[in-house]
């Protein structure tokens, strides 16, 4: 099963350049460094957008759970790498509402 509404995901900026990127976040900045050894930067945050959205297009849903907040999935899959080998990456996202976009909750390496 692919995401639900995978064609209107959403991945906000303050998700990618105050989280996923930033240096100095204090759960965000181990992945950063992950993210930035990729190739990855918060002064081109729409680069790294594009390939998570690339890598959920190409993956199925691997779980999915009901939270407070909605419906979560998780989405498992490779993501490109500045001049290496394609990395597996861990996608979570929520679905508020049925017929809601899934917006991005984090990513990280497996």
């Amino acid at each position: 099963m692919k995401l639900p509404n995978l064609e209107r995901a959403e991945i906000p900026e303050d998700k990618l350049v105050g989280y996923l990127l930033s240096e100095v976040h204090p759960v965000g900045r181990w992945k950063a460094e992950f993210f930035r050894s990729l190739g990855y930067s918060a002064e081109a945050p729409d680069i790294f957008r594009k390939a998570l959205l690339q890598l959920v297009r190409g993956a199925e849903v691997s779980d999915q759970a009901s939270t407070p907040y909605g419906t979560k999935y998780v989405v498992d899959g490779y993501l490109a790498a500045a001049g290496a080998t394609p990395v597996m990456v861990r996608t979570v996202w929520i679905v508020a509402r049925e017929g809601v976009p899934p917006r991005l909750v984090t990513a990280y390496p497996l």
